[in-house]
């Protein structure tokens, strides 16, 4: 058998290159046309749902979709069901292990896909279809642009209903969804975040300076991300008050894009105070990171949500941001630092984004502002206060849990009526 494959093998190696290309394109085209009998032959919209619930998602994958789904699954308590973890299933790159409860939870009423549609087609393709054989489908889909990518719109086949993050994020979806499935804001469940004890000297940074925190994943793109503006606003703040502050870049997956990171790089060496940290870190790690940082920078483009700046906030951490997109769910200007923008054309180098409009921040405003924060200790101190506030009462528990439990029986109720109306 082995022969066999072996010679099939050299015979496909010695075809030219665009009949192999052509043939690659016949056979994705050909299992993406066998989802919809896939899914046929498991699941039918409508089922009543209700809980348990269980999560699906890149649960081992550092990203900020593996990052929400499990927030969700330590949120849901005694409503989750058995959860599942896909990152290997779809080749996605898994940062660090993860463990599923030593007791697993009962069969799940409701399926939750902490999957964008990309992901969620390749799943149900893999035999994830089977999964949802009975059971009520949600998805929970992030975008950071105005418009979600018309090719999501053949995923609306595959849930009953889907939530989103943010507002920003939902309306961004609920333009391109059918009039049958409901689209329904769920924030992330940020209380779940560990609060770990600040820890300079684990990460090498210094004691006696004011650390300013910028966060990036190379498979967000540099473009939305910005973090070059956003050195160079430190760089222009930390001019006006030399010796005060070091700028802290926590960048995830620089091997995504070598261009991207050779210019992040070049923008940062040669720096003093910089420190650049490629470490992946799991929630306690990113917990004790930022409980070691005194402000967050983010002079983001866009955001669906804006997970490290609410973790921030959570956390009592000054943040200073972009007033545009997801985050401003949950900031304002009393809790933070909201740097003005103006909307331009979408440029993204690396191509995740396109066709429409994203924020161009102010960056002397923010060096203006940083500079503020680095010199005066007790405006750092009300600022980081007033954001704590804020975020106690954005990510209340009990309210979080009460919208899940609302929304879970109004879909059980509806199904079992025979009906489900867009929210």
């Amino acid at each position: 058998m082995a022969g066999i494959r072996f010679f099939l093998l050299g015979c496909w190696r010695r075809l030219p290159q665009a009949v192999r290309r052509k043939a690659h394109l016949s056979a994705h085209w050909l299992s993406r046309r066998s989802i919809p009998l896939r899914v046929a032959l498991n699941w039918k919209r409508g089922a009543a749902g209700g809980a348990p619930v269980s999560v699906v998602g890149l649960l081992r994958s550092t990203s900020g979709i593996g990052q929400g789904a499990r927030l969700f699954l330590g949120a849901l308590g005694p409503l989750a069901g058995r959860p599942v973890d896909v990152t290997r299933r779809l080749g996605v790159k898994d940062n660090f292990d993860w463990l599923p409860p030593e007791q697993p939870p009962a069969e799940a009423a409701t399926v939750l896909t902490h999957l964008n549609p990309p992901e969620l087609l390749r799943w149900l393709q893999a035999g994830g279809a089977a999964q949802l054989r009975g059971r009520r489908h949600i998805g929970y889909w992030a975008w950071e642009l105005m418009v979600a990518p018309p090719q999501w719109r053949e995923a609306f086949a595959y849930v009953d209903e889907v939530w989103a993050p943010s507002r920003f994020t939902a309306d961004a979806i609920a333009a391109i969804a059918p009039a049958d499935v409901p689209v329904r804001v769920v924030g992330h469940p940020v209380f779940v975040m560990p609060c770990a004890a600040p820890d300079r000297a684990r990460f090498g940074l210094p004691e006696d300076r004011v650390l300013i925190f910028m966060a990036l994943d190379l498979r967000s793109t540099i473009a939305r991300k910005n973090p070059l503006d956003g050195a160079r606003a430190f760089f222009a703040a930390a001019s006006e008050a030399p010796g005060q502050a070091c700028l802290v870049c926590k960048a995830s997956n620089l091997d995504a894009d070598g261009e991207a990171a050779a210019a992040l790089r070049a923008e940062l060496q040669g720096r003093p105070d910089v420190v650049l940290i490629e470490e992946a870190l799991d929630a306690e790690g990113m917990s004790a990171l930022l409980a070691s940082i005194d402000i967050v920078l983010s002079l983001h483009r866009a955001e669906g949500f804006g997970l490290v700046l609410a973790e921030a906030m959570w956390l009592g951490k000054c943040v200073v941001a972009t007033a545009w997109s997801g985050n401003m769910d949950f900031m304002d200007e009393e809790s933070s630092v909201l740097v003005p923008y103006r909307l331009e054309a979408v440029s993204d180098a690396q191509g995740m984004y396109r066709r429409s409009e994203w924020a161009a921040p102010d960056v002397s405003v923010a060096a203006v502002r940083l500079k503020e924060l680095i010199s005066r200790a007790d405006l750092r101190d009300s600022l980081a206060a007033r954001g704590r506030r804020r975020a106690k009462e954005v990510f209340d528990q009990d309210r979080w849990l009460a919208r899940v439990e609302d929304l879970l029986a109004a879909s059980d109720a509806r199904a079992r009526n025979g009906r489900d109306a867009v929210d």
